[in-house]
């Protein structure tokens, strides 16, 4: 495919068969081991004297991201998925609406 960017039936398609050549167990623990990644990378970006590169922050998350949309081929839930990200967008965007406060007129 090249440099071309991968579409989303064709990343459907190449989940399928990774699920296929090494089993739904095993995607999920590798889910797992690439979130705990993510969490370590950004637990030391977080310490002292520790600088992590935005480039290694950015690989761990796609990894992340990789096996995220692997998990929802795996549990059927792309589409419960989409309706639960909304939902909670929704609810954040009502947390972060502003009220007057009369204090302040």
């Amino acid at each position: 495919m090249g440099n071309a960017l991968i579409g989303e039936e064709y990343r459907h398609n190449m989940y399928l068969d990774a699920i296929d050549k090494w089993g739904k167990h095993f995607q999920i623990l590798m889910a797992i081991e690439e979130m705990s990644e993510l969490i370590q990378i950004l637990i030391h970006s977080e310490r002292k004297n520790r600088k992590v590169k935005y480039r290694e922050v950015a690989s761990e998350i796609a990894d992340v991201k990789i096996m995220l949309e692997q998990l929802e081929t795996i549990f059927s839930c792309s589409d419960l998925v989409r309706e639960e990200m909304q939902s909670k967008l929704l609810r954040l965007e009502k947390m972060l609406e502003v009220k007057p406060n009369s204090s302040h007129d």
